[in-house]
């Protein structure tokens, strides 16, 4: 469960960026919609969860995503190095 509340972070991150994109957001509901109608139905714990992993699994496709985005964006960006630190600073 712990996995999955880690993966929530990229699932904020894909919403956060991926805002006008419409299968993402389909994605989003159905599954926020599955687990909460679950919740509602289901009185045995155990079972509510078991029964919330193909939910769940859809989460975690959103959480790649945004875990991808993280990843390109600290790829890409380029940090200076201290030779051009220095440089900036006037040393």
């Amino acid at each position: 469960m712990v996995a999955v509340y880690f993966c929530l972070i990229g699932v904020v991150l894909t919403l956060v960026r991926d805002l006008e994109r419409l299968e993402v957001w389909f994605l989003f509901v159905t599954a926020a919609a599955g687990c909460l109608a679950l919740g509602y139905v289901v009185i045995n714990v155990a079972a509510l969860y078991r029964m919330r992993y193909a939910y769940f699994i859809l989460l975690i496709i959103l959480a790649a995503r945004g875990f991808q985005i993280v990843s390109y964006v600290k790829r890409f960006t380029r940090r200076p190095s201290l030779k051009e630190q220095s440089l900036a600073v006037g040393g």
